[in-house]
């Protein structure tokens, strides 16, 4: 441990940077204008890592595309037709399935990013504690909208995200806290 130490005692200053951490908005769409090109993962839903979802929504959203385009692929072998609508059908469904939840946790990641980078209390930001708790649970406990084919899903024993939470994520802004600036 001493040569860690020594070492990191020993490196110029001028070599020491920080390095910012940015919160992005969720994108309006996810899909190419022709339909036939989505974006999954961080380029998709990149978020603070604060809350540590990031690799997790990462892999719901690989999910979720490989189910959307193998169900649309199995219904154009039963149908016999084969052209790229199926592949535009199932990029709109894999957007409009996973899309709302990934938001709402990105939005959250940029909410306790601003936490986490300002210092800001918990009790400033337009969000009680104990419906912070509520969509920490929510991210936890609910099931990405993509079955597996393995075990049967019931929506209904799901987590309900109350919406007032849903609209106070959807509006929260990281740049309407002190300290928080746009880089753009």
């Amino acid at each position: 441990c001493k040569d860690v130490f020594d070492s990191i005692a020993n490196i110029p200053e001028n070599q020491i940077f920080e390095r910012t951490i940015v919160s992005r908005y969720p994108l309006g769409t996810w899909r190419s204008k022709g339909g036939l090109v989505a974006l999954v993962g961080d380029s998709a839903h990149g978020m603070h890592p604060n809350i540590g979802q990031g690799a997790n929504s990462a892999f719901e959203s690989a999910a979720a595309v490989v189910h959307a385009l193998t169900s649309a692929k199995k219904d154009v072998k039963e149908n016999k037709n084969d052209n790229y609508n199926w592949r535009r059908s199932a990029l709109q469904n894999f957007e409009a399935t996973r899309k709302p939840r990934a938001d709402i946790v990105q939005r959250f990641a940029n909410l306790m990013g601003v936490v986490q980078a300002t210092g800001i209390e918990i009790e400033d930001l337009s969000i009680s504690k104990s419906q912070l708790m509520n969509i920490m649970e929510w991210i936890e406990l609910s099931k990405n909208p993509t079955p597996n084919n393995d075990e049967e899903t019931h929506e209904e024993d799901d987590p309900i995200l109350e919406d007032d939470l849903v609209d106070i994520l959807m509006k929260s802004d990281p740049c309407d806290y002190p300290g928080v600036s746009k880089l753009w």
